[in-house]
């Protein structure tokens, strides 16, 4: 996980204790001369610690955004530039992306369009670490996003976005993540100055992105963790995934909009909600056959259930990977508050049978719900499914039960 220096805590309170000006002593209660009370206080305008960039005041920035289906998408590598760890990470990252997706790099599918280390630096940038953008086309991008799941280190975390033409919508509300959830600067990504990433000179771009992806980058092997052969992981690309709706139970709007997206899901893609809820019985099982896209069952409680993952309510769609590109394209574009009426969190994850599935492999959107360890250690009996916990506060103590 990256990480960067933050402000120390004696600095925070400093910054937060506000100056508050006292009247010219002849307004002062001179009658008591113990008293330095003043009679009124001037009213005295203060710099506010935080902006809301939703408010009337500093309103989104208009913009003219393109809908679903996305023909491209943006992946952003998030590494620390003063960690050598993370940047040596973040080049052999690159460099073994180049060489697995070689033949994509040459007909321009995957293009690297900088490396930018002092991108927190800069004031019109919206990142707040060191970056690398990577363009990826629909034609790659099942395929290539399967892949950095797998294989993306610790040391680095990715931000996926779809090009829809308006960099501060499609950061701020589809976005989705491997990794870490970054913030971003929004003064950047709202700057007039701002150089979109996609009005490059793609002739200009694709021949340093070539000779970048193919691995001219020499790596230091005793700064690298070595993967874990023993890990029981099927590799990518998977042959299927699951989107998990999460939602709390007790939010009466995110209800609503769960239930407004898998309404719109269905009507979308022509499927039925719930017509295939006994897809999967055991977390880690596959689904073998030429299982289409499908709505699966929706959990409401599933903290009370040991063998369940989730800590707060759910509904589950199976997502084959010829579904997967137009599947996450839709979610990004229908998961935010201006769509359903309330920003809900999604997480993708491969059908790997491994719990890798839920932590470092999972694709996240909005913000990321803690998972039941419990129901992924290897030692759990899966064979004891829908084990209830018992919640002594729901039994009082009896004479029986004492």
């Amino acid at each position: 996980i990256i990480s960067f220096p933050q402000n120390s805590d004696s600095t925070q309170e400093n910054s937060e204790k506000r100056f508050i000006p006292q009247p010219p002593k002849k307004l002062r209660n001179d009658n008591n001369n113990n008293s330095t009370k003043p009679l009124f206080i001037p009213k005295a305008k203060f710099p506010q610690l935080s902006i809301d960039y939703h408010s009337k005041e500093f309103p989104e920035p208009k913009e003219i955004c393109e809908n679903s289906p996305f023909d491209e998408f943006v992946i952003n590598v998030i590494y620390n530039p003063i960690h050598k760890l993370s940047v040596v990470s973040k080049d052999n990252f690159i460099s073994k992306l180049g060489k697995e997706f070689k033949v994509n790099v040459k007909r321009g599918e995957v293009v690297a369009i900088e490396d930018d280390p002092y991108a927190y630096t800069k004031s019109i940038s919206q990142f707040l670490a060191a970056q690398v953008q990577i363009r990826v086309s629909v034609f790659a991008f099942s395929l290539v996003l399967s892949w950095m799941m797998e294989h993306r280190p610790e040391e680095i975390d990715l931000i996926v976005v779809p090009d829809g033409g308006c960099t501060f919508h499609d950061y701020h509300n589809r976005a989705m993540y491997l990794g870490k959830k970054w913030i971003f600067n929004d003064n950047g990504l709202r700057s007039d100055n701002f150089a979109s990433i996609f009005e490059l000179d793609s002739g200009a771009v694709n021949d340093s992105a070539e000779e970048e992806l193919e691995g001219n980058i020499q790596i230091s092997n005793d700064l690298i963790l070595n993967e874990n052969e023993d890990k029981l992981c099927s590799s990518s690309p998977w042959s299927g995934y699951l989107l998990y709706l999460l939602y709390p139970p007790n939010n009466l709007w995110a209800v609503e909009a769960k239930e407004k997206f898998l309404d719109n899901f269905a009507d979308f893609f022509e499927l039925t909600r719930k017509e295939c809820e006994n897809l999967q019985k055991n977390i880690f099982d596959s689904i073998s056959g030429n299982q289409t896209l499908c709505m699966m069952n929706e959990v409401n409680d599933p903290f009370n259930i040991t063998s369940d993952p989730m800590v707060t309510s759910y509904a589950r769609i199976y997502i084959p990977f010829s579904s997967l590109t137009d599947v996450i394209s839709w979610t990004m574009d229908n998961k935010a508050a201006f769509s359903v009426g309330y920003e809900l969190d999604t997480m993708i994850i491969p059908l790997s049978g491994c719990s890798e599935a839920f932590t470092s492999f999972a694709l996240r959107g909005g913000d990321q719900w803690p998972i039941n360890d419990f129901a992924l250690s290897p030692n759990f009996n899966f064979k004891e499914n829908l084990v209830k916990r018992k919640n002594l506060n729901s039994f009082p103590l009896t004479e029986n039960n004492s």
